[in-house]
């Protein structure tokens, strides 16, 4: 076994995000042919239920990372004879986050929830503390194989496809089973993960105190942003559930899935780029100015085609017309989807240049801008007025974080 990670060059980093992309589209389709699946199977208050459940997983999912594998990729790009012992303290402080998490997680819906979806609900706790693997991740990026992982979570996807479509052709369809096995795919899947990534390097046996000090000063930055970002990202739909109740949530998700789905194309595309930006700070300005322009100009491009096809996405999904209010929800979030691809180019550069407090202060402002856009609109408008808010709230990110980027470029060329 290796005792550094040294990193891949060549055309790797180019065929891996193509590769990337290309299984990324594939489990866009999958999750789109899920949608379809619960959309027809089950009524608009049982997904918005499910959507729900699936929401807090995610959120659960995210703040268990803390930040660190954003910042771990980055520090092994800068250093790859550390990766023994950063990969130990980020396992290590991802299981405390995992059980901390998964506990409070599973004290707010017994004390939100009653009847029988609380029971629907808890049951996604025990799942969440297989996101401590996920600590195996940035090998995969500083081999530059970031499409490994990517294609492991595609096979789960699948197969949670066609066991669902098999459960919906006998008539077994709840939300219960949606629920239990939507919590569980991801978790084999980072399972696997993680084991694929001991081929190349294994965490230290052990650690110290003082390392996960360190670690944590190194990250926190990163985990704030993280926060942030997630709960301005997750924000609408439980401020929905509970302000409008499950039909508005509904309405809200079959929109906001496909959203979702969307947002991981600029994840895919920008993501082989952090560890070039760590590597040379000079080129990193002259980087991001050419992939602010290709980025702007490909989210722009699709933002225009999704406003005049909402109609006909919404239509082929519900054929029964019962979500045609997701029709504006879609068009407002398409924009949203602008915003959200140039922030991420944006925060990738902050964090190369060892500016993650930056980046937190953005996501900050942004989630606060959430926060007085969700309590605005949600009670007026609803479905839509959370679309509305989720919009501005992209897009005002972006302006922040390419402003702060270029006013303060020298910095960022510096570090």
């Amino acid at each position: 076994m290796t005792a550094s990670l040294p990193p891949i060059e060549g055309t790797a980093e180019r065929s891996q995000a193509l590769l990337g992309l290309v299984t990324r589209i594939i489990g866009g389709l999958v999750g789109v042919a899920l949608v379809v699946l619960l959309t027809r199977h089950l009524t608009v208050e049982e997904f918005g239920i499910a959507s729900y459940a699936l929401t807090l997983g995610n959120l659960v999912r995210v703040l268990i990372g803390f930040g660190g594998n954003d910042w771990a990729t980055a520090e092994l790009a800068r250093s790859p004879s550390t990766a023994p012992r950063t990969l130990s303290a980020l396992l290590c402080l991802r299981t405390v986050a995992a059980w901390g998490c998964a506990s409070l997680l599973g004290g707010f819906l017994w004390w939100s929830e009653h009847g029988e979806t609380r029971w629907i609900l808890l049951a996604i706790c025990p799942f969440l503390l297989a996101s401590a693997l996920k600590s195996g991740d940035p090998v995969f990026h500083v081999r530059q194989r970031v499409a490994e992982p990517l294609i492991v979570r595609v096979l789960g996807q699948l197969a949670l496809f066609f066991v669902l479509l098999f459960l919906a052709s006998r008539d077994q369809l709840s939300i219960a089973v949606v629920v239990i096995l939507a919590a569980a795919t991801p978790a084999f899947s980072q399972t696997v993960t993680f084991l694929r990534s001991l081929r190349w390097q294994r965490p230290a046996g052990s650690w110290s105190l003082r390392e996960a000090r360190e670690f944590l000063g190194g990250a926190y930055p990163l985990a704030f942003a993280t926060v942030f970002g997630l709960l301005t990202f997750h924000l609408d739909t439980v401020m929905l559930r509970h302000l409008r109740g499950a039909h508005d949530t509904g309405v809200y998700n079959l929109g906001f899935r496909l959203f979702a789905f969307s947002l991981t194309l600029p994840a895919v595309v920008l993501g082989p780029l952090l560890p070039v930006l760590a590597r040379d700070a000079g080129q990193r300005i002259p980087l991001f100015r050419k992939w602010l322009f290709r980025t702007a100009a490909a989210s722009l491009l699709g933002a225009g085609l999704a406003f005049p096809l909402a109609g006909l996405v919404v239509e082929l999904l519900d054929p029964e017309d019962r979500y045609q209010e997701s029709v504006q929800v879609l068009r407002l979030l398409a924009f949203a989807f602008v915003g959200h691809a140039v922030s991420t180019l944006g925060g990738m550069t902050l964090i190369a240049a060892k500016a993650a407090s930056a980046w937190a202060w953005v996501t900050a402002l942004g989630f606060c801008a959430n926060v007085v856009a969700n309590a605005w609109w949600i009670p007026r408008q609803g479905a839509s007025g959370a679309a509305a808010a989720t919009c501005v709230t992209e897009l005002f990110g972006a302006l922040l974080v390419v402003s702060w980027v270029m006013i303060r470029r020298r910095q960022v060329e510096s570090r």
